[in-house]
């Protein structure tokens, strides 16, 4: 099963979804910008079984600016989907993640960028890019709740044009 996803049903009309989220960063003098970011959610299936999920997730965003130029790169893990009973709980549900960034700033609104961005699936997880099993507002499952194979590693690699009006 995916985690963190599961279609309402007469039998099942609803879920309850908590988080608790911190995070924060610093920008040294330099220009070397170190974050953090922490996430616990937990999932309720309502008037059912009382089953319940939850995961917790946690990111280091690092990045670099020495005037047009800026170099980032983020670590995060999220860990195995724990719980009472419910859809992706068990062993070996967690991932990792890691991107590594460059922008170059044409002007004060308009930048150019290339990232590379890995995931690292344990045996039973199926984190993906651009789905709901990555995150809590994918609760409703439905059509791209599937979409990954459990134990796989998507990469991407991505070319950004920015502008800012």
């Amino acid at each position: 099963g995916t985690p963190f996803a599961q279609v309402a049903t007469a039998a099942n009309p609803g879920i309850k979804v908590t988080s608790n989220k911190l995070g924060g960063a610093y920008t040294f003098p330099m220009g070397l910008k170190i974050g953090l970011i922490w996430d616990k959610s937990k999932v309720v299936y309502v008037q059912a079984t009382g089953a319940e999920v939850h995961r917790t997730t946690w990111a280091l965003p690092v990045s670099y600016r020495t005037g047009a130029h800026n170099v980032a790169f983020t670590y995060a893990k999220a860990g195995d989907v724990g719980g009472t009973a419910g859809p992706g709980v068990g062993a070996n549900t967690g991932a990792s993640m890691w991107m590594l960034g460059y922008q170059y700033d044409l002007s004060k609104r308009t930048s150019v960028g290339l990232s590379y961005t890995a995931i690292n699936n344990r045996t039973a997880a199926v984190y993906d890019f651009w789905h709901g099993a990555n995150n809590v507002s994918g609760l409703a499952g439905g059509a791209n709740s599937s979409l990954a194979v459990a134990g796989s590693d998507p990469r991407k690699f991505a070319m950004t044009v920015r502008h800012a009006f």
